[in-house]
């Protein structure tokens, strides 16, 4: 027939198998290396958070307890606003946002793909045949799936909708 190629069994595999080392870097590049950037950024929101929480409650005790009648009446009394109000808002957000249990999440994620993407290549180098490439393929793509609906399953999980504020109308 005009018009069609047929494909020889060395060509199906080989296609078949290019197929599953581009869906293997696709997880590498794409999903493992997300996750791992977040992982980094909630990390460091998480401590950047907690350390302004202690350190501005730490700062305002030894303020109040330094400043004197004389020095309440300058910068200082606004100091000693500030700080606590800083420290408290700190606090919230990473109670609010659940940063320590986001980056848990995160982290559990960046682990789940790069041991997809390491039993992938695994996997992709003792494979004989097309048929082999391609059910891992399936595989691993049904597997990335699951990652991925687990993730916003409990992500979606932790952050309810209780934690904000909600307005009802009157209206029934």
């Amino acid at each position: 027939m005009k018009g069609i190629i047929e494909l020889s069994e060395t060509q199906k595999q080989a296609t078949s198998c290019e197929e599953l080392n581009r869906f293997i870097d696709e997880l590498q590049r794409d999903y493992a290396t997300w996750y791992t950037k977040s992982v980094g950024r909630l990390g460091v929101y998480y401590g950047l958070l907690q350390a302004l929480s202690l350190i501005s409650g730490f700062l305002t005790s030894i303020l109040a307890a330094l400043i004197t009648k004389e020095t309440f009446e300058t910068k200082w009394r606004i100091a000693l606003i500030a700080l606590p109000a800083l420290g408290s808002l700190a606090a919230a957000v990473l109670l609010q946002f659940r940063v320590y249990d986001l980056w848990q999440l995160r982290h559990d994620a960046r682990i789940a793909f790069q041991n997809l993407v390491n039993e992938g290549r695994k996997r992709h180098a003792a494979a004989k045949s097309a048929g082999e490439c391609y059910e891992i393929h399936e595989s691993l793509q049904l597997r990335a799936t699951e990652l991925e609906t687990d993730q916003k399953n409990r992500f979606f999980a932790l952050t309810r909708p209780e934690f904000v504020a909600m307005f009802k109308s009157k209206k029934e």
